[in-house]
């Protein structure tokens, strides 16, 4: 009988005691330091080894990809064009 208990006592323990693991590991941090107007996108791989992570320019695929490609982060903004006059207004006259 004292076997029994022993072996329930420790099975107990070993059900209630559960594994732990270590803490989730934070994200890594990113600090945005940033250049403006690249001239081109093969320029990109000397923009990285500056020190710059984060690059202004066109919405465009190709020179998403070639961000992507080089390590840096993107930063887009696209401006919806007003439409132009088609008449001027005119001043109004008073009778």
């Amino acid at each position: 009988m004292r076997c029994v208990s022993i072996g329930l006592c420790a099975l107990q323990l070993a059900v209630f005691t559960g594994c732990r693991s270590s803490p989730p590991k934070p994200a890594p941090s990113f600090y945005p330091i940033g250049i403006y107007a690249v001239p081109a996108t093969n320029d990109f791989d000397t923009v990285k080894h500056g020190g710059f992570n984060v690059i202004t320019g066109p919405a465009e695929q190709g020179f998403l990809d070639a961000a992507q490609r080089a390590g840096l982060r993107c930063c887009q903004c696209r401006v919806e064009p007003k439409p132009a006059l088609t008449s001027i207004p005119q001043p109004r006259q008073d009778p």
